[in-house]
């Protein structure tokens, strides 16, 4: 009886552990420009992110975004943001992923710098010489800064996570309208880098969206049409779960003895 009580007890500790989010591709990508500040790019196939250290002149910032309405889990530590790289001209880049503090929805078909600028986040023109780069820190929140790697090539595989981005996520699980900024720190304005975007055709057979940015575990693209995984996390403590087992090993034994 004893024994029935306790893995009663360790079902109902893992029936009430926490389940793992994601993985969550984007449901909107698209960069800015602010020299062309009417220029829309929601239907280019790469986010393109440029900067510029003396005006605005290429000056390029992503916006992605997430819907973890639907969502009922929470992002794992280790989780990320997960990338293609379809550009790279002179690696190694930095890049900033900024959250939205906000939930504003945007269109990813009519989104430009003017648009953005006036209805999702202040980014005034953008460029180096600005406090923030012109991001209004009220508004957004700088959450991860990361290096591609130096051999970044097209269809290289990409990862950028921190703690304070995995927690942005979590805070946001529910809402329909999460927004990541990514913009560049490099001041290089001739060299290009850019990811592959839900509506580029690459991966196998050259599938739509195989390589849509993706939240969630390193390494795992959402694809069109991913599958929402509920995967069990325990949260009980390692040695909680050892005393669990020693505890019935006991009594097993202390059975086996009086059946003798």
């Amino acid at each position: 009886m004893r024994a029935k009580i306790i893995l009663c007890g360790m079902a109902a500790v893992f029936a009430q552990a926490s389940l793992a989010a994601g993985p969550s591709p984007v449901v909107a990508d698209t960069f800015v420009e602010a020299d062309e500040g009417s220029k829309n790019a929601g239907s280019a196939g790469s986010v393109i992110i440029k900067n510029n250290p003396i005006n605005n002149i290429n000056v390029r910032i992503g916006f992605l975004r997430f819907d973890l309405s639907g969502e009922d889990g929470t992002f794992q530590r280790t989780d990320g943001l997960n990338m293609a790289i379809s550009n790279a001209d002179v690696p190694p880049y930095e890049f900033e992923i900024w959250g939205l503090n906000a939930n504003t929805s945007w269109d990813e078909s009519t989104l430009t710098w003017a648009t953005a600028n006036s209805d999702v986040v202040t980014i005034d023109t953008g460029y180096t010489g600005q406090d923030a780069w012109g991001f209004d820190t009220d508004a957004a929140t700088l959450l991860a800064t990361c290096d591609t790697p130096s051999d970044a090539t097209p269809s290289y595989e990409f990862f950028c996570g921190s703690a304070n981005l995995v927690s942005y996520m979590n805070s946001n699980i529910g809402e329909s309208d999460v927004t990541l900024l990514i913009r560049r720190t490099d001041t290089d304005a001739k060299a290009n880098f850019a990811f592959l975007s839900k509506e580029a055709a690459a991966g196998p057979d050259d599938e739509v969206g195989f390589y849509i940015p993706t939240f969630g575990a390193e390494g795992r693209f959402g694809g069109p049409e991913v599958a929402r995984e509920s995967v069990p996390v325990p949260t009980l403590p390692i040695w909680s779960l050892l005393g669990l087992v020693s505890a019935l090993g006991w009594i097993a034994r202390r059975r086996l003895r009086a059946a003798a």
